[in-house]
């Protein structure tokens, strides 16, 4: 398994919302784990879903958490060989279906043959944020506008 670093995760929510923003930091790092789990890690789905729900719940910056979430659970998807059956056009709505739902999440990775290339972490982010863009630009709007 590949993991995300706390530095990936400020790195995201810069690039998510245009803007350094506060956060309390024992909270991005906890929220971080989540995309470790106990005992044997294999289960991809598994740990894309506790990490995206988790890092929600735990909602570490003053700005942007939901676009950073999102960004972070695709890439972590993608880091481990796998793929989202999900359009930029529904990617919000499906964000609000999975973060109660965790069967929305499993139905929704798919996984690929490993062809044995290594991905690199900043390069797969920004192709999710390209191919998410207008998701993210509507992730990261204030809630009251969302």
């Amino acid at each position: 398994m590949r993991y995300l670093t706390v530095q990936d995760l400020l790195w995201i929510n810069t690039q998510a919302t245009k803007t350094v923003n506060g956060f309390e930091y024992a909270e991005l790092e906890e929220a971080t784990y989540y995309q470790y789990a106990y005992g044997t890690s294999k289960s991809l789905t598994a740990q894309a879903s506790r990490f995206l729900t988790g890092f929600v719940a735990k909602s570490p910056f003053v700005h942007g958490n939901r676009a950073t979430a999102f960004i972070a659970f695709a890439a972590f998807v993608r880091l481990n060989h796998g793929h989202l059956n999900i359009s930029d056009s529904g990617a919000s709505d499906w964000l609000d279906h999975a973060l109660t739902d965790a069967s929305v999440i499993d139905a929704s990775i798919l996984i690929v043959e490993d062809h044995g290339h290594e991905l690199v972490a900043r390069t797969v982010i920004g192709a999710i944020m390209a191919e998410y863009a207008n998701t993210v630009t509507m992730l990261d709007r204030p809630a009251s506008v969302a």
